[in-house]
């Protein structure tokens, strides 16, 4: 069975250069000008489920079997309700889905639901709604009017862990088992813990919050993972309040399994000036000698 087919509708001029490296970049239409003389683009299609090893990649009449799968690809989260912007970073690559909450779809057009739908149009592999109440009955109707809208199963919840929160986390696994939940507004390792404990699929730290009240979220997020590690728990920790790309790294490499991001850090992370500067230095040279010699 297929889980991704598609076609190369371009080469670049530089992109054979790579393949002397055993390399080939893909990359869809929307190619970075810089990136696209080096790239092989392709049409963007749907991935029909995650890619695993011992999956084989085809090119015309060659087999070549997947030996390892990059821990970050495809895993990354971006929080925002940008439509524009969100739709650029899922044509990169490397993110999975989308994080939305309260605050950040006050600042958009329409009903909740309607953008909702909006994001959903994008076809993100997972979105995250957040429930509103303060009380556990008022967060599980909120849930019942999510369900009723996602009528095809697509939006995962996430969920404040407070008493009421982890009241309710019990509450909407029981009802649904396979929907995802992100336990949000985490700012210690102590909440982090009774969350998965609860059945929290995901475990949202708040980085840069927890350091402006003097609270170390690196710590807490070592404490968390090491509780889930021990205890064999599926729970992911997914980092989130960033303010610049040194919190993402941090946060990843103190056990964060993932990260939600804001566009603007995303850019910076992206957009490294000494690497814009080398490549076009590249790309001149590239060109004297393609103007030069040819192929």
């Amino acid at each position: 069975m297929s889980i991704y087919s598609t076609v190369v509708t371009e080469i670049g001029p530089n992109a054979k250069e790579f393949l002397a490296e055993d390399m080939m970049v893909l990359f869809g239409d929307d190619a970075p000008e810089a990136l696209r003389p080096y790239c092989f683009l392709i049409e963007q299609n749907a991935l029909e489920e995650d890619i695993q090893l011992g999956h084989a990649l085809v090119i015309g009449d060659e087999s070549y079997r997947v030996t390892a799968v990059g821990d970050v690809v495809k895993l990354m989260y971006i929080d925002s309700n940008d439509i524009k912007a969100i739709g650029s970073f899922l044509n990169s690559g490397f993110l999975k889905g989308v994080t939305t909450n309260p605050t950040i779809l006050s600042t958009g057009s329409g009903s909740r639901f309607k953008q909702l739908q909006d994001l959903l149009a994008l076809e993100p592999t997972e979105l995250f709604v957040q429930l509103l109440g303060t009380t556990a009955e008022e967060m599980f109707a909120d849930y019942e009017a999510i369900k009723t809208f996602d009528a095809n199963h697509r939006l995962s919840i996430k969920i404040p862990v407070t008493k009421a929160g982890l009241e309710t986390i019990k509450k909407v696994k029981e009802d649904d088992p396979e929907r995802d939940i992100l336990g949000t507004l985490i700012y210690s390792a102590d909440q982090g813990i009774l969350a998965a404990a609860a059945g929290c699929d995901y475990l949202a730290p708040y980085v840069n919050r927890m350091l402006n009240n003097a609270i170390d979220p690196f710590k807490a997020i070592r404490s968390m993972r090491t509780f889930i590690d021990a205890r064999g728990y599926k729970t992911k920790i997914m980092a989130a309040s960033f303010k610049n790309s040194q919190q993402v790294i941090d946060s990843l490499e103190s056990g964060a399994h993932t990260a939600t991001i804001p566009p603007d850090v995303l850019n910076s992370m992206l957009n490294k000036d000494l690497a814009l500067q080398a490549l076009q230095v590249f790309e001149a040279d590239g060109q004297a000698l393609f103007g030069k010699y040819g192929a």
